[in-house]
């Protein structure tokens, strides 16, 4: 038997989307409607057509405590059309809504909660599959619930089919307020999956036969949430389990980078954007599923000679460009140039003993990969290590620092200080090289 299961992570209810320029209201398209509330909805009317056997919710469905009565409406709309189709819906409560939620589920008969007062309870699906789940109890807690886990479940009946774990938890952090919990924690093959709440960027869940990691923001509340967003769909046959990401959510967040090694003037610079949008949305277009509205970042990256007037050009763009591209309406919330860099002459600069001429052989070096080049990459990887094994960046994608990429940081990082140095050169009356 197949059972189908639609996993929603963090909703929010009662946050609005924010970076969502007042000119997309002329074409109906309000904060509020590309909000939690539409993805909630629109995750509904997915279950309903898909006939699943029930709906898991990973925690902080509400933004906070105070919203109770901006959450009441919207979630009784949804658990009644769940209900009406004989679809149970299971939650756990999250750090957003530990005391709210159970408020809520008891005024709303449909909502169960899973692991009330803090201890672990499960409940049986058709197919035999078991979902297993813990709550956080206010808006604070220090310890992992993993501990007690292993002997709630091994009390219950042996479960005809799969385990299937919710839990709202800060995963590989290192103590905190948010239930940490160690990667090791969830290794137990007894479980065999972990759908997570708390952390708004989803997780590489439909590439994993054991599926474990966040489910991510249903809808993107502001624009570092960026790709696909919404519900997943996991379906378990026997003993094999798939997890689909479908992409209901109205809103999509999109960041990309474009080089500025071809751009000779700046005269039609809005032109050089808005070509840009068009080309990257026809591009991602089969990916966009149900958004209506997609708002891009764009990262200028390459050498321009006019590295010094982007900054205004790319201020004055952001907020601006808004318009239809086939069925979606785009719009440009930020353009960045933190990546660019002039156009310098190394050689010619490289003359002397001044500090310009000093910092133009070392990048010369780096980028011929002398042997002292060579030298200040290596010197540069491990300081770059130890930063990026920081707590902040734990829940970002792992980048591969290889000395190609400790080469471009640096590259980056010295022409920038080198243009500083000449322009300082330029103000003081000396000639640039």
């Amino acid at each position: 038997m197949t059972t189908k299961i639609l996993c929603i992570g963090d909703i929010h209810i009662g946050r609005i989307p924010g970076h969502i320029p007042q000119s997309l209201e002329q074409y109906a398209l309000a904060p509020s409607v590309l909000g939690p509330v539409t993805a909630w909805q629109r995750s509904v009317d997915e279950a309903i057509s898909q006939r699943v056997d029930a709906v898991v919710l990973s925690g902080d469905l509400v933004d906070d405590d105070k919203a109770f009565y901006a959450a009441l409406g919207p979630l009784e709309f949804g658990l009644e059309r769940l209900g009406a189709e004989n679809i149970p819906v299971y939650a756990v409560a999250g750090n957003h809504d530990g005391d709210v939620l159970p408020r809520l589920a008891s005024h709303l008969g449909r909502l169960r909660i899973l692991g009330p007062g803090g201890t672990w309870t499960a409940a049986d699906l058709p197919g035999g599959v078991r979902i297993a789940g813990w709550s956080f109890t206010g808006t604070s807690v220090t310890s992992s619930p993993m501990p007690a886990c292993a002997a709630a479940l091994a009390a219950l009946p042996a479960a005809a089919g799969p385990t299937i774990g919710l839990l709202h938890c800060d995963l590989g952090a290192v103590g905190g307020t948010y239930a940490p919990v160690a990667h090791a924690e969830l290794a137990d093959p007894a479980v065999s999956a972990w759908l997570l709440g708390h952390i708004h960027q989803p997780g590489r869940l439909g590439s994993q036969a054991r599926p474990v990691g966040y489910l991510g923001t249903l809808s993107p509340l502001d624009p570092t949430e960026s790709g696909v967003r919404g519900p997943w769909m996991l379906t378990v046959d026997g003993g094999s389990l798939t997890m689909q990401h479908l992409p209901l959510a109205p809103l999509r967040w999109e960041t990309f980078d474009l080089t500025v090694d071809d751009l000779d003037q700046l005269v039609d610079f809005e032109g050089f954007i808005s070509e840009a949008v068009r080309a990257r949305t026809e591009a991602l277009t089969p990916t966009f599923g149900d958004a209506r509205a997609v708002g891009y970042r764009i990262n200028l990256t390459g050498a321009t000679r006019h590295h010094r007037d982007l900054p205004k050009k790319c201020a004055d763009a952001a907020g601006q460009l808004v318009r239809k591209i086939g069925a979606v309406v785009c719009f440009v919330d930020k353009v960045s140039c933190t990546e660019t860099r002039p156009v310098i002459d190394l050689a010619a600069c490289s003359n002397g003993t001044d500090p310009p001429a000093v910092l133009a052989r070392m990048l010369l070096d780096i980028q011929q990969r002398t042997e002292t080049g060579n030298a200040l990459i290596a010197r540069a990887i491990p300081r770059l290590s130890a930063e990026l094994r920081q707590d902040r960046w734990v829940h970002m994608d792992p980048l591969t620092l290889d000395q190609d990429y400790a080469a471009a940081m640096l590259l980056r990082a010295g022409f920038r200080a080198l243009d500083e140095l000449l322009a300082q050169r330029e103000n003081a009356g000396e000639v640039s090289l």
